[in-house]
């Protein structure tokens, strides 16, 4: 645990979900064992918990109790965290080091003695078990336990859901895909030259691993196949797999040249649906997304999504397209005109809210997700 959220750290925030699956990434000599299990063999062993994010985080104070703090978002800390917040851990609290300090002890060998942690190594560490990581989870040879998606029939709903339920159980992806995308040094970036080149150079039916990342494959060139895409992730935000969405958001940025094509269709198509559903801790995730990528944006562009989130009832999502539009405007009566425009869909959006939670969510999707294998 400790070396892991010391090596992690330098390269983004360590959820607690992450920490719980990187604990069980196997030894080098397991792995090819490993990629002959029935089953999931990272479910297998993952520390059963069953859900209980607070069993996970007297563990961790049990062990690492001195160098170690689990903390909540930003959001509930600025909002005051009381004594029954902490009770009520969730599995995206952050892991970290106590402060600097305790960093500096870890790694100075004459201090820490047999705590020694050199902040160097465990930063190969992390980025070596990463790799690890996605040999286990996205095979790049058929295996029994992950999906099997075929290449001749892109959008099978079948496949989809198979896909997308597979993936919700492995949210240190999400983390794995942002290493890649920050990847600075050779050594990481050659083993995932080496696992890309083998991930795109099998034939069909495709591994996992070869759908996600080859372009001709879920990337393909076409306005119809970025459909398939978008599919996947719509899918799961209907299904409620927020970490789903989260790790195809965070492949998707991975490829620039698609991103840029795309990126803002599917954004907008998921924040519809999010909102639609009322997910509500998926929300900021594509607002930090969606909004900063708008080009020029004018109240008539941002109108349809205006609408929609004043009748789901989301003054997030408002306040957000509004906030770009002000950071556009340098005379005082445009801006008084757009707060005043603010203030009334934040109106409708209250009422829209307050009705909405009176009469229970009614879903507008027609996606049919039921004929699914369970």
């Amino acid at each position: 645990m400790l070396i892991w959220t010391i090596g992690a750290s330098a390269k983004g925030a360590v959820l607690l979900e992450h920490l719980l699956e990187a604990i069980a990434i196997p030894d080098e000599d397991e792995v090819e064992d490993v990629l002959t299990c029935e089953d999931d063999p990272m479910l297998l062993r993952v520390m059963v918990i069953r859900n209980y994010w607070n069993y996970f985080r007297r563990q961790i104070y049990s062990y690492c109790g001195p160098f170690l703090e689990v903390i909540p978002p930003a959001t509930l800390t600025e909002l005051g965290a009381d004594s029954d917040t902490y009770n009520n851990t969730k599995g995206h609290w952050v892991v970290r080091l106590l402060h600097q300090s305790c960093r500096d002890f870890l790694n100075s060998r004459n201090s820490a003695g047999p705590l020694h942690v050199a902040v160097g190594n465990a930063e190969g560490n992390v980025d070596k078990l990463a790799v690890r990581y996605l040999q286990i989870v996205l095979p790049t040879s058929s295996t029994i336990y992950a999906p099997i998606v075929s290449t001749a029939v892109p959008g099978n709903i079948n496949e989809i859901i198979d896909v997308v339920r597979y993936v919700e159980h492995h949210s240190l992806l999400e983390f794995v895909f942002a290493i890649v995308s920050k990847c600075e040094h050779l050594p990481l970036d050659a083993c995932i030259s080496s696992f890309l080149e083998q991930a795109t150079s099998r034939d069909m039916p495709s591994p996992l691993a070869g759908y996600l990342f080859n372009p001709g494959y879920l990337y393909d060139s076409t306005d119809s196949h970025a459909a398939c895409t978008t599919n996947y992730i719509v899918a799961a935000c209907l299904m409620g797999l927020e970490t789903t969405v989260r790790v195809l958001l965070a492949l998707l940025t991975l490829r620039d040249d698609i991103w840029l094509r795309f990126g803002a269709l599917i954004l907008r198509q998921l924040l519809s649906v999010a909102m639609e559903l009322n997910l509500d801790s998926l929300i900021p995730s594509i607002l930090g997304l969606y909004v900063p990528g708008l080009k020029t944006p004018s109240l008539v562009s941002i109108l349809p999504i205006v609408e929609e989130a004043a009748r789901t009832g989301h003054t997030e999502t408002i306040r957000s397209l509004f906030g770009r539009l002000f950071g556009g405007f340098d005379y005082v009566s445009n801006v008084e005109l757009l707060e005043r425009e603010r203030h009334a869909w934040l109106r409708d959006a209250r009422e829209a809210r307050a009705l909405r939670s009176k009469e229970g969510l009614k879903s507008t999707f027609g996606i049919n997700l039921t004929s699914g294998r369970g």
